[in-house]
């Protein structure tokens, strides 16, 4: 029997050289497992009973905090820094701590910054910025919006003659006449100027060229005395009027008894739109009468102011065509019939028959041309003429009119009729007036 030592013996495990532990280690070993566990059970007793009630809560954010940290970035979260916690956290509200408003300094003032919309007056009423503005009603029919401001009525600044042809052989009256209405000129006295350049008008001892002279110099004194806003004290065909609630131009030339249109109260006034007034305004009128004189041999259509003649009256004109009480105004050059075709005499403007923009019917032809066609050969103003002596009352469908050719001019080329530049036509349509305005027509 083979001894126990000399027993063959199980096959040992293999162990690697380091892994060999002898009991001793083994138990050493377990010990010290064992205090890391105690340690570790007792370390995490003691964070849970003691850690969290002593860890610092993370701050509400607020308006507080947002104001006193205001450009600072916010601190990170100590504790969670998950998607999801970030998530949450951002998705609360945020609720403004409440601020004190400072005391307003009475000297500032509040700049659109009132908390409360200003208080609306009792009768104006609130406006909705959606919704369309209501339309202010002013008293009818004035529209006092917006009007021109007329150029203050002020004494007139001096007028400096025009180049007139005058000569040295004038007849002594004459001579002093033209002195005297230079030296007033230079006074700035007007009216006493036209006066004297009117006297030596009438003396029939001054030559036709001296008397276009004279003429162009009354001209340029009665566009200031007449027909500008500024008023010149002592001149008998003018006056003021101030504008009252309701008033309309057509309306005060009827009430002031003018003969005139109201367009030449606006063309007076400069006024851009005749149809807006401004209660308190101050408008210059032109009173009238106005007449008109053609004389033929010249192309020349003088303007006359004066009493109208009675009713069914031929007058008694002086050489010059106009009667002895009427007062020279201006000139205008017109174009007449063709052949001598523009019958000679006193007319009177015809009742209903001045026209705007009218149209027409050649009479030779009898082609039409509506009203605004710019092919109309009478142009945008009429005024028609009818008869009152023996040699005129016979003539029909005569009348004064524009044209759309200039160059005729001072030229014979019309049917018969009186043609004048649109601007001149305009200007002795609103000085002539119907029933009243006497036409004269001379050689």
């Amino acid at each position: 029997m083979a001894l126990a030592s000399q027993s063959t013996r199980p096959q040992a495990v293999n162990r690697a050289p380091g892994n060999f532990q002898s009991p001793r280690q083994r138990r050493q070993r377990r010990i010290i497992i064992g205090g890391v566990v105690v340690v570790l059970l007792l370390g995490g007793g003691a964070w849970a009973i003691w850690g969290r009630g002593s860890a610092t809560p993370s701050p509400t954010p607020g308006a507080g905090s947002l104001a006193s940290n205001a450009g600072k970035s916010p601190a990170t979260p100590p504790h969670d820094t998950s998607s999801s916690t970030r998530l949450a956290e951002s998705a609360k509200p945020v609720t403004p701590a409440p601020v004190t408003p400072k005391p307003r300094d009475p000297t500032v003032l509040d700049m659109g910054l009132t908390k409360e919309p200003p208080k609306q007056p009792s009768n104006s009423p609130i406006i909705d910025p959606l919704a369309p503005k209501p339309e202010s009603k002013a008293p009818a029919p004035t529209t006092p919006v917006t009007t021109p401001v007329n150029p203050p009525i002020v004494e007139p600044k001096p007028v400096a003659p025009p180049p007139a042809p005058l000569v040295d052989d004038m007849p002594p009256e004459v001579s002093r006449l033209i002195e005297q209405a230079k030296k007033a000129m230079g006074e700035n006295k007007l009216i006493e100027a036209r006066s004297a350049l009117l006297a030596a008008l009438k003396n029939s001892a001054v030559k036709e060229s001296e008397r276009e002279g004279l003429r162009t110099w009354v001209t340029e004194l009665n566009e200031t005395i007449l027909f500008s806003p500024t008023l010149v004290a002592g001149d008998p065909t003018t006056e003021t009027y101030k504008v009252v609630s309701g008033d309309v131009l057509e309306n005060i030339a009827k009430n002031k008894g003018l003969t005139v249109e109201k367009e030449l109260i606006a063309r007076v006034n400069r006024m851009k739109d005749p149809n807006k007034l401004r209660i308190g305004q101050t408008l210059k009128l032109v009173k009238g009468p106005f007449h008109a004189v053609v004389h033929k041999s010249q192309f020349r259509l003088d303007i006359y102011s004066g009493a109208a003649l009675p009713a069914g009256s031929t007058g008694s004109p002086g050489s010059e065509g106009a009667e002895p009480g009427w007062t020279y105004v201006r000139s205008f050059e017109v174009g007449l019939g063709d052949g001598g075709g523009t019958p000679t005499g006193t007319f009177v403007v015809k009742r209903n028959s001045k026209l705007i923009n009218p149209h027409w019917t050649n009479p030779r032809t009898g082609e039409k041309f509506a009203a605004g066609d710019p092919k109309n050969p009478i142009g945008e103003h009429w005024l028609g003429l009818v008869g009152v002596d023996e040699a005129t009352k016979a003539k029909t469908g005569y009348g004064i009119h524009g044209t759309i050719d200039p160059d005729s001019i001072g030229k014979e080329k019309s049917m018969g009729c009186v043609r004048l530049r649109a601007d001149d036509v305009a200007r002795v349509w609103e000085l002539l007036a119907q029933d009243v305005s006497t036409v004269r027509i001379v050689q």
